[in-house]
């Protein structure tokens, strides 16, 4: 996309939330309709080009089970058995904690 696109764009998507950019609001939050949320940064608070996020929610949130275990690199790296199996059993203990923090998998701090 051009800079003048990403603009164009941006502005469309403010529009929905009654929100504003420009040298005097250098950056801004707003949510979309779907929900998700729209962060962005205009040169002054970035250093050239304007800064574009847009946070979407999932539509099916991982249990504990999956958070808890590391992401599978096997193909990335060749590690002994042994490596693996301590792994799987941090991510066992891990899970099972978790689980006894929050037994209904609801979201929580952990501080």
């Amino acid at each position: 996309m051009s800079a003048e696109e990403v603009r164009d764009l941006v502005e469309r998507l403010l529009m929905w939330g009654g929100r504003r950019l420009d040298l005097s609001h250098p950056f801004v939050d707003a949510r979309l309709p779907d929900g998700s949320r729209l962060h962005v940064a205009i040169p002054e608070v970035t250093a050239a080009h304007w800064a574009v996020n847009i946070r979407k929610h999932l539509i099916r949130g991982k249990s504990l089970q999956e958070l808890s275990h590391p992401v599978d690199h096997a193909s990335d790296n060749a590690s002994d058995n042994a490596s693996d199996n301590a792994s799987d059993n941090a991510s066992d203990n891990a899970s099972s904690y978790y689980s006894l923090l929050f037994p209904h998998g609801r979201p929580g701090i952990l501080a």
